[in-house]
């Protein structure tokens, strides 16, 4: 079931979307708030798996709700949905992290069946991102306490195979993580040469990943863009920039078209805390 926060200053919009949405989609159930105050108030009392606002509302308008969402509720979906089209307020509430931006139209039925569906990907992406980081959590901890408990045990030769076995069930795990993830990981040398992608990561390139080991991951990048590619590479280190978020860069994949992305690169490090190689995430960028 998704828990759907519906604000908009005009009960003759609201009402019809609660009705249309909760009348075609048994999943979805609707609350409702006049205002962005209003809103926020519910917010606090009570949680929700995603907003679906209005633009033009006194007090505080669309844009704004969505400022403080972000600002108080991290990556909860937020949808805006509104009649007014011009590109610079789309544009606006994307930049300030708005999922998916939904135009109302004079078709209420097609309307509604793309608000229904962009609420369903909003709230499944976030629950993927969810369950994912907390599964990586959980693994992250795990390996820890391993290697603690194999320290105890080295002396032990019995209880250190028993331990050894754990760790590598534990390591299988991480490469089932890795290989089935819905973005894509990709890790490189320290020079940016791809050591190791999963299939998501392979899948955005169009190449067979054993294909793409050893290949530069400049070389999938749009030309134009590479220098920006590199000067990443060269920033990531072991001291105070070890990671860098959501930067936005153009995947050229091989024989097909280029499209946005946002990248993670992280730093791997050895015991010295000397740069040994990169982490990267991919996801790709959708209006």
């Amino acid at each position: 079931m998704i828990r759907l926060l519906l604000v908009d200053d005009e009960p003759i919009l609201l009402i019809p979307t609660k009705t249309f949405l909760e009348r075609d989609n048994a999943d979805i159930e609707c609350d409702t708030a006049n205002s962005a105050r209003e809103a926020l108030s519910m917010l606090a009392a009570s949680p929700y798996d995603a907003i679906v606002s209005d633009y033009d509302m006194p007090e505080m308008d669309g844009i704004a709700l969505l400022q403080e969402v972000r600002r108080q509720y991290g990556t909860l979906p937020f949808i805006l949905f509104s009649g007014r089209g011009r590109e610079a307020v789309v544009i606006e509430a994307l930049n300030h992290g708005a999922d998916f931006y939904v135009q109302r139209g004079p078709d209420p039925s097609s309307q509604y069946a793309e608000l229904a569906h962009k609420v369903r990907r909003a709230v499944e992406r976030k629950r993927a991102e969810d369950d994912l980081r907390e599964t990586l959590l959980e693994l992250q901890t795990t390996v820890e306490e391993l290697k603690v408990a194999e320290e105890e045990v080295r002396s032990q030769n019995e209880e250190l195979m028993a331990a050894r076995e754990e760790l590598h069930a534990e390591h299988q795990r991480y490469v089932d993580l890795f290989e089935y993830a819905p973005y894509g990981y990709i890790l490189t040398d320290a020079n940016g040469v791809i050591q190791e992608i999963n299939h998501e990561g392979a899948r955005k390139m169009n190449v067979n990943g054993k294909n793409l080991v050893g290949k530069p991951l400049v070389i999938f990048i749009a030309k134009d863009e590479r220098v920006t590619l590199h000067t990443l590479i060269g920033t990531v280190n072991c001291g105070s920039a070890k990671e860098l978020r959501d930067r936005r860069i153009t995947l050229q994949p091989r024989d097909d078209s280029p499209f946005p992305i946002s990248l993670d690169v992280g730093a791997v490090c050895d015991a010295g805390n000397n740069l040994i190689g990169l982490r990267w995430l991919i996801r790709e960028i959708t209006s």
